[in-house]
């Protein structure tokens, strides 16, 4: 309930600024794996702050294995969900600090759900199950 309103103020003039200083949202991976293929398809972070869908945003790290292991089961969820833009934010990458740290990121993969107002909902750490992630999903679409 703290965490709530943490991000209420970043709005699509904030996402607009975040993207003005240069900041990077999503990761171009070489090879086949899932992981690679969110990262690939990620909606950029300035596009899913200017829309009115709620959105997930799954920081992740190359070479974290935790984050390969849930990456089909988050995929999946993923594209069960096309109300909800997914974002793809590389965790390692020093131009998503200030991102990673307004939300208190410090493990990885981290998740954390905004309601359409992009207000913090819900976050769950770790390789979380496909019903994690719909809960979550749930908590921001009927919040929202």
């Amino acid at each position: 309930a703290g965490a709530a309103g943490v991000v209420g103020g970043l709005g699509a003039q904030a996402a607009a600024a975040l993207g003005a200083l240069g900041l990077s949202f999503t990761l171009a991976l070489s090879g086949g794996d899932e992981l690679a293929a969110m990262a690939a398809e990620s909606v950029p972070l300035q596009d899913a702050f200017a829309s009115p869908q709620p959105v997930v945003l799954e920081f992740y790290g190359r070479d974290c294995a935790q984050c390969r292991e849930s990456s089909a089961r988050m995929h999946a969820v993923e594209r069960a969900h096309p109300e909800v833009s997914w974002v793809m934010v590389d965790a390692r990458d020093e131009k998503n600090r200030p991102l990673w740290e307004k939300l208190g990121v410090d493990e990885i993969p981290h998740f954390s759900f905004l309601d359409a107002s992009k207000t913090l909902r819900a976050t769950e750490i770790g390789a979380i199950s496909s019903g994690q992630a719909e809960a979550g999903i749930e908590a921001i679409v009927a919040g929202g």
